[in-house]
């Protein structure tokens, strides 16, 4: 959630940088401000492909972490079982 509030937060940033250069005078043609908007738009990009990244290894941990609770729960269980049966047992021999 925290990621797309970024992204979004960047978004905002760069509609405002291309507002202000369309309200500038054009003093070096449409190349300069073709060449800043690819400028920004590779960093956008670029940090839009960490973002996946981050989210593909946060999906890959939460995977693990979900099985090691799942072998936990399954480990407690059969303590469980062990411990009830040790308990019987006991209760017998008294």
């Amino acid at each position: 959630m925290m990621l797309l509030q970024k992204a979004k937060a960047r978004c905002t940033e760069l509609d405002k940088e291309v507002e202000e250069l369309k309200s500038k005078p054009v003093d070096g043609g449409t190349d300069d401000i073709i060449k800043v908007l690819t400028e920004r738009l590779d960093a956008l990009l670029l940090e839009k492909a960490e973002t996946e990244q981050q989210c593909l290894c946060l999906k890959k941990e939460n995977v693990k972490m979900k099985q090691e609770v799942e072998d936990s729960v399954t480990k407690l269980e059969e303590t469980h079982k062990e411990f009830e049966q040790s308990h019987r047992n006991y209760v017998k021999e008294i």
